[in-house]
């Protein structure tokens, strides 16, 4: 049974409302999921359930914390913020929805221009979005090459560097 649409913030909608809110996933159904999960989380914390730890500013440590996994190319080939304008309309969703905040890959080939020489630029503008709205951020280090699965459609290889023959000394070698 679904409820009526709910015009609550979507954290504070009946799971019902959520459902009654639209079915396709997608953005907005990918921030309903978000909704619903902080609700789970919420739910679990209030009854004294799931796991400890200390990483909540308020200094409880049963929460649970929500985040949202941003695209694979939210940092473009050419090094910069794909469509700024529109991340920063979905980071605002996921304030709404209760998120406490995203992750994001950090890719080694876009990152690493040169042997030793890091440009962090996109990735440093990201965590300020972040910061400014309230969100922790979780990156992740990528150190393969985004592409060739099933249904990928970025392409971010390794650096040039790493795939050039002259430069086979930077492979790990156990020389016990």
């Amino acid at each position: 049974l679904l409820a009526a649409p709910c015009a609550a913030p979507l954290a504070e909608c009946p799971v019902g409302a959520l459902a009654a809110r639209g079915g396709a996933m997608g953005p907005l159904g990918a921030l309903m999921l978000a909704a619903f999960l902080a609700r789970v989380t919420g739910a679990i914390h209030q009854r004294g359930l799931g796991p400890t730890g200390t990483d909540d500013d308020e200094g409880d440590d049963r929460r649970v914390g929500v985040f949202v996994m941003l695209p694979l190319d939210v940092v473009s080939e050419n090094r910069a913020l794909r469509d700024p304008k529109a991340l920063e309309q979905q980071l605002n969703r996921l304030v709404v929805a209760g998120v406490d905040g995203f992750a994001v890959d950090v890719w080694w080939g876009l990152t690493e221009v040169r042997p030793g020489k890091y440009d962090f630029g996109p990735y440093l503008k990201l965590v300020h979005m972040a910061a400014v709205r309230g969100l922790k951020v979780q990156l992740v280090a990528s150190f393969h090459q985004c592409g060739g699965n099933v249904n990928d459609d970025c392409d971010i290889p390794l650096p040039d560097f790493v795939l050039n023959d002259k430069n086979q000394n930077i492979w790990f070698r156990d020389r016990l």
